[in-house]
């Protein structure tokens, strides 16, 4: 069976398409989702619309899902997202339909499922806290920390770093991001899993960016920084 890791889309509707035409190309029976769907990009509802509308899918929230939340209470904390992430906030804010507000409300921050005799742990940053960065050189020992979830993979995301470690009994994988891809930017990442044999296959997709360069440049105050943060 193929499960398809997908993370940090963050409001890019035009990574997510390209990734789930691949996921269905390559029959994926299975999607886990770890999170930041809205921020930095401008289509959130789309990409949550889209989201819901496949089948087998698994949901945890991220670090950025509770930034929209505190910005829906605090506007001088929304103030400070807007200058550091630009205005996706904003957008999610006054576009995310209430259906999808409260569907983000719900969501829980860690998962853990059974699949084909796996016990699979879902996390967004790391066991630890949501907003943990987790890189692909982290020193073993260090992994002591994240490894002790009695479960046979532990997914993570956050970093926007496409990597997989086997550490003791556990198989730890990040997919990268699908919205903006900081290792290799101006591609779209997601991982593979195969459950009988626990085989990855790390995807990176090309997609168009110049809508969202034009987007940026259009409303981004700070657009410079923006554009080198896609591409």
């Amino acid at each position: 069976m193929k499960i398809a890791i997908i993370s940090d889309i963050h409001g890019n509707i035009y990574a997510l398409n390209e990734v789930l035409k691949d996921i269905c190309k390559n029959d994926c029976e299975y999607i886990l989702c770890l999170g930041d769907y809205v921020n930095y990009y401008y289509w959130p509802n789309e990409v949550l619309d889209g989201l819901k509308k496949q089948k087998n899918i698994f949901f945890i929230k991220g670090n950025h899902e509770d930034m929209l939340f505190q910005a829906l209470q605090d506007n001088d904390y929304k103030q400070k997202v807007k200058k550091r992430y630009g205005a996706g906030i904003e957008i999610a804010i006054d576009t995310i339909s209430a259906e999808n507000m409260e569907f983000l409300s719900k969501m829980k921050a860690s998962q853990v499922l059974d699949i084909d005799n796996l016990k699979i742990a879902m996390f967004h940053g790391s066991p630890n806290a949501n907003d943990q960065y987790i890189y692909p050189d982290i020193p073993l020992n260090e992994l002591d920390d994240i490894v002790k979830e009695n479960s046979d993979i532990i997914l993570l995301g956050h970093s926007h770093h496409q990597f997989s470690i086997k550490h003791k009994h556990c198989l730890i994988i990040n997919p990268g991001s699908v919205g903006q891809s900081r290792d290799i930017k101006g591609l779209t990442s997601y991982t593979i899993l195969n459950t009988k044999n626990k085989a990855i296959i790390n995807r990176r997709l090309k997609y168009d960016t110049s809508p969202i360069m034009k987007k940026i440049i259009d409303i981004e105050y700070d657009y410079k920084n923006m554009l080198d943060k896609l591409c």
